[in-house]
């Protein structure tokens, strides 16, 4: 008896009576009646929705300007190196042919070619070198669009064309499936999800998701040996995917094992073994690995297997924050598994083994809060091809609702695409440096309710790359009260300059600069806590003007900057010029001693034959406090007193004027244009005696 798609996706490996999709009960007798949406579509019907899609999808990446994210430098330069040089690694007509793409401009961001050749000093040998990523996916590019070149296009064109086929097979796969329906849920989700940014980039999330949604389509059509061989597509880019595919492999002999052999599951089951052995095998016999990451870096197995839920949950690179739809998703697909209508023992241990197997391997990165994405980590994109027949799932049950429910639900979708579009828009430049709303708005309102790992939120909420921080640090997050301290042994904690908070950094407790206790480590072993600061704690470390405490306005020195304003050309190593006629100094102050302030300027005034003498006065919130004049240029000295009534609301606020001021261009001595006065290197306060 004939079965539909539904009865294929959702029945247990027992027997079972067909569904009725329109009123979810199960037949009596005779065949199940379906929604004219989801009949499963033609060979010819599915043929024309591929066709079209894949028509309009070309047409328009090709209309996209081209840009260089992540690591996309090797997979240009692998592509020559199949195509031009006839071999899997890199060689020195690959080299050449790739200078010539760089040379050209034509791609934004490329790596310059001496940088692609010294990419990974421990894979290079002498018959050629290997990058960390493999050789399967530009090879696929050059085969099937390497003929573009013909027609004048560049690498770039037959990535694109691989794009192309794979979205192609895959709306052709999902119509065969769900017919109309199927069509749908690959443009929902397509559109709908953050997989829309990469569709023109050179990178492998995009065949990674096409792969594992046409794989996964045909797992819940039974379709087990070209299921296998797709997932173990992807497995020549990600090798941990492999494991599923084996397990469909193994599904397909055990439900094949009492039938007479065909050739073509012969064929594919061989295939599918190869290509899962292709990757790990190619460089265990190059490099002496079974992935070159063990070896150059990037990966060490199982590192932050703590953290392994961060791709799904995680506010800035979990899948869930950053795409709802997909929770939208799965409550739509689980609102529809009632009765007989739920998913097979098969169907669970294919999620539960591509979810265990993936999380595990993605949590060997070294690099948790990796570029070449809006927000969302690359990692966390495997999963979104699962949705494709999820969804088609779903909206298979919605056959038996209402016409107005069927619209309001399928505007809903579609309203909701158009937003992710809009959002995750491929022309949108890679943000990863920063937190999305949702992680700021959390951090800021309930910062005691998830602490990411440290790297996320030291990277996001300072962005600076914990690479770049000193050896101990400490960052803020947008509370102004949490913050993550990054230690080495035997290293002071740097506090790090918040975007938004404002604290004198060398203020901060002793607590946070020696830590009484860790929370843990991070990849690179240095130790790590999150603390919360009191609320006296931020007033006792807020930005104040400290009598006794010498600032040094030169580059790097944060603490100072909380009080320098205008009238300041750029900090340098030693200090900072003076800009034309004024610059002021100020900020708040403890509370005013009985006989007032005295503040002091270490400087060197710009002294030259044009300006035999500078001279400078102060005045405190309207206040004149003196004035000093100077005629040598060598460092000097100039004390202020300052009142009690010049000191305003707690703040100290001083202008200074500078008279006789030049430029080095104007009084001969350089071609400098700036307008100097005197060259500050320190300052402070003192209770006046």
């Amino acid at each position: 008896m004939s079965t539909s798609p539904l009865q294929r996706l959702t029945e247990s490996d027992e027997s079972m009576p067909p569904i009725d999709i329109a009123s979810s009960r199960p037949h009596a007798s005779g065949p199940p009646r379906v929604h004219p949406w989801i009949h499963p579509g033609t060979v010819k019907s599915a043929l024309v929705f591929a066709t079209l899609f894949a028509f309009v999808f070309f047409i328009a990446v090709l209309a996209l300007p081209p840009q260089r994210v992540g690591d996309g430098s090797e997979y240009y330069a692998l592509f020559y190196a199949i195509k031009d040089g006839y071999r899997t690694f890199m060689t020195e007509p690959a080299y050449q042919a790739y200078d010539v793409l760089f040379k050209s401009g034509n791609i934004p961001g490329l790596a310059d070619t001496n940088g692609v050749r010294h990419a990974f000093p421990p894979l290079i040998q002498l018959s050629g070198a290997d990058f960390n990523h493999f050789w399967f996916y530009p090879a696929a590019a050059a085969i099937t669009g390497g003929w573009l070149a013909l027609f004048g296009m560049n690498s770039h064109a037959s990535f694109l064309f691989l794009h192309t086929l794979l979205l192609g097979t895959l709306v052709y796969v999902s119509a065969r499936a769900y017919g109309r329906v199927g069509v749908l849920a690959v443009a929902i989700v397509l559109v709908g999800s953050p997989i829309v940014w990469f569709v023109d980039k050179v990178h492998t999330e995009f065949f990674t998701f096409c792969s594992i949604a046409i794989a996964t389509t045909l797992f819940a059509r039974r379709k087990y040996f070209p299921a296998a061989v797709f997932l173990a597509l992807a497995s020549t880019q990600n090798i941990s995917i492999g494991a599923t595919a084996m397990l469909v492999l193994a599904i397909a002999a055990w439900r094949a094992r009492n039938q007479p052999i065909r050739l073509t599951d012969v064929i594919l089951a061989v295939a599918t073994l190869v290509l899962v052995a292709l990757h790990p095998l190619y460089y265990l016999v190059r490099v002496g690995v079974i992935d070159p990451q063990l070896l150059a870096g990037g990966a060490k197995i199982g590192l932050n297997f703590s953290n392994m839920l961060i791709w799904l949950i995680d506010p800035d690179v979990g899948l869930f924050p950053n795409w709802p739809i997909g929770l939208v998703i799965i409550a739509l697909a689980a609102g529809s598994m009632r009765g007989s209508a739920k998913p097979s023992r098969l169907t669970i241990a294919y999620v539960a083994v591509f979810l265990i197997t993936n999380l595990y391997a993605q949590a060997s990165t070294q690099n948790l809060n990796s570029g070449a994405t809006v927000h969302i980590a690359r990692y966390a994109t495997w999963y979104i091809g699962l949705f494709v027949p999820l969804l088609a799932f779903a909206l298979t049950r919605m056959g038996s609702a209402r016409r107005i429910v069927r619209w309001i639900g399928v505007a809903f979708l579609a309203a909701s695409a158009v937003a992710n579009a809009s959002y995750f828009r491929p022309s949108k430049p890679e943000t990863y440096m920063q937190p999305t709303a949702f992680s700021r708005q959390l951090q800021r309102r309930f910062p005691s309710f998830y602490d990411p790992p440290p790297q996320i939120f030291s990277e996001r909420f300072t962005g600076i790359p914990i690479g770049s921080q000193p050896e101990s640090f400490a960052s803020l997050g947008p509370d102004c009260a949490k913050l993550v301290v990054v230690a080495k042994d035997g290293h002071d904690v740097v506090p790090t300059r918040s975007r938004r908070c404002q604290f004198d950094l060398g203020a901060m407790p002793d607590r946070v600069i020696h830590p009484a206790h860790w929370d843990g480590t991070i990849p690179d072993g240095r130790k790590y806590v999150y603390l919360h600061l009191t609320p006296q704690e931020q007033i006792d470390a807020r930005p104040m003007l400290r009598p006794g405490v010498h600032y040094t306005p030169v580059s790097g020195n944060l603490r100072s900057v909380d009080f320098m304003g205008k009238g300041w050309y750029p900090a340098e190593e030693q200090g900072v010029w003076s800009q034309a006629a004024s610059a002021r100094i100020g900020g708040e102050t403890p509370e005013c001693p009985a006989h007032g302030f005295r503040f002091t300027l270490e400087f060197v005034p710009f002294i030259t034959p044009a300006n035999p003498q500078i001279a400078i006065r102060a005045t405190a919130n309207g206040t004149e406090l003196g004035q000093h004049v100077f005629d040598k240029g060598m460092p000097s000295t100039a004390t202020f007193d300052v009142p009690c009534t010049a000191v305003a609301n707690g703040r100290l606020d001083l202008t200074f004027g500078i008279d006789g001021y030049i430029s080095p261009l104007k009084a001969g001595v350089s071609g400098d244009g700036r307008e100097l006065g005197v060259y500050l290197t320190a300052f402070w306060i003192d209770t006046a005696p």
